[in-house]
């Protein structure tokens, strides 16, 4: 088989990867599967490659030649296997390679990758910011068998971005698996349950509040939970089940008196039913 090109595998990897400008969830593969096409060999053309596929098999053959490149930096974004793994658009999009991806990157872990690897995003807003695999697979990807793996091996999981990104959406297993540690702190377990009140999820919400997230805690953004839901116009059912779980209704009131008087004229303690949440989520939120 005659070898890719350095140029056709780097432009294969930017495009098996997610997006850094923009938002990392709107990568798509199409791309890398044309020069996957013209290229036979692109997949084959080094570990970071195979591990952008979940390709297991050779992954293996890579670090039985040496080990070594287990944490090697290359490619377009310079990244070791692991980061390339975890931020890849095929891990998102082909739960066909699943088993493949979760093998790979315990071989990889096995011979040395360090599961708090990442990369340091300069275009990051607000401002710039470590970005963990582990947020790839649980923020990005929100692969829960992923998640649990690299959970199991020590990563962090109050990171700021795998405390955020993984309540985004409907589909809580990777949530799940970061909740099962047991290692959320009480202020990462309050971010998420703000974030899933971005995202009008009541049985998303109740559930964190049956782990232990508590309403009434203050965010690193200064507001509780109760606070967010009135804000966000939440419906009945999310209020009510924050309010039974030791959320002040009145204190809620007072909170958004105190950040914007005119909005609480048209707020009560008593919940009230939200609008549809299919048209008012916010996916950026806080």
């Amino acid at each position: 088989m005659t070898p890719a090109p350095p140029d056709a595998v780097n432009a294969f990897l930017l495009a098996a990867t997610v997006p850094r400008a923009g938002a990392h969830p709107d990568g798509d593969v199409a791309r890398a599967d044309q020069i996957r096409a013209a290229y036979a060999g692109v997949a084959t053309s080094s570990v970071h490659a195979a591990a952008v596929l979940g390709d297991a098999a050779a992954v293996e053959r890579f670090l039985a030649e040496d080990p070594a490149t287990a944490t090697e930096p290359s490619g377009p974004h310079g990244w070791d296997p692991l980061t390339y793994l975890c931020f890849s658009n095929f891990l998102k999009l082909d739960p066909s390679r699943s088993a493949g991806f979760v093998r790979a990157a315990t071989l990889l872990l096995d011979a040395g990758a360090h599961p708090n690897t990442g990369f340091f995003e300069p275009g990051h807003a607000p401002e710039p910011t470590f970005e963990s695999a582990h947020y790839g697979t649980c923020g990005v990807a929100h692969h829960a068998a992923l998640t649990a793996l690299l959970v199991a091996r020590g990563a962090d999981v109050n990171d700021d971005e795998v405390t955020y990104h993984p309540a985004e959406g409907y589909d809580n297993a990777a949530l799940g698996a970061l909740v099962a540690s047991g290692r959320l702190t009480a202020d990462s377990l309050a971010t998420l349950l703000l974030r899933k009140i971005d995202w009008h999820d009541g049985a998303g919400v109740r559930w964190l509040l049956s782990h232990g997230a508590d309403p009434a805690r203050p965010s690193r953004w200064s507001r509780n939970a109760l606070f967010h839901a009135l804000s966000r116009d939440s419906a009945l059912e999310t209020i009510a089940a924050l309010q039974d779980h030791g959320a002040d209704g009145a204190e809620g009131v007072r909170a958004i008196a105190e950040a914007d008087p005119a909005a609480a004229r048209f707020r009560r303690p008593a919940p009230r039913r939200g609008r549809d949440p299919g048209r008012h989520r916010d996916p950026h939120g806080l």
